[in-house]
C-alpha cells in the first residue's frame, strides 16, 4: 500500500484548500501535481505500484517544469 510514502504536493493542495487559498476549482501546477499523486495513492492501494510508481514520476515532472522556486515550496 501507501505507508511511509510522502505525497507533497497533494498534501500542500490540501493545506491550501483548508486554509481557504485556494478553492477545488483553481487548476494551476499545484493542482495537476496533486491530482498525480491522487492517482499514485489510488494506485498503491490498489496494489498496482508500476502504475503507483509512473503517477509519482508524472507528478515530480509537473514540479519539475514549474521551476525550482515552486519546488521549494513542497520541501
Amino acid at each position: 500500500m501507501h505507508e511511509g510514502r510522502r505525497f507533497p504536493a497533494l498534501d500542500l493542495w490540501h493545506d491550501e484548500l483548508r486554509a481557504g487559498l485556494r478553492t477545488t476549482t483553481t487548476f494551476d501546477t499545484l493542482y495537476r501535481a496533486a491530482c498525480a499523486e491522487a492517482d499514485a495513492r489510488e494506485f498503491y492501494g490498489m496494489r498496482m505500484a508500476e502504475l503507483g510508481d509512473r503517477s509519482m514520476a508524472r507528478s515530480r515532472e509537473i514540479i519539475r517544469q514549474a521551476g525550482p522556486d515552486f519546488a521549494k515550496g513542497l520541501a
